[in-house]
């Protein structure tokens, strides 16, 4: 998730307008792996109300998400000096 805090709408933009090529995902599907990250502790989330129109749940990435973003990022990094480190195995 990128910085700053996004409604599901605008996180699944941002996604879609960086990973669309790779992965797509469907607005469903944005929302519940936004609740799961809440569940999990690496989002949290609060309503933000509107005239005239449903409350929107705004999320914003925590501490603990942060670190797991940076885990990830590391792990990522490992694998790809693995990858370098047979070059004739993974690009014939």
């Amino acid at each position: 998730m990128p910085p700053g805090s996004k409604h599901g709408y605008e996180a699944h933009s941002d996604f879609s307008s960086n990973m669309n090529q790779f992965w797509h995902l469907s607005m469903s599907q944005i929302y519940a792996l936004l609740k799961r990250m809440e569940k999990n502790g690496v989002v949290v989330s609060r309503e933000k109300w509107q005239e005239n129109r449903p409350a929107k749940k705004i999320f914003s990435i925590t501490q603990a998400g942060k670190e797991r973003f940076i885990g990830a990022l590391a792990l990522i990094d490992k694998q790809i000096e693995v990858f370098q480190s047979f070059p004739d195995l993974f690009c014939p």
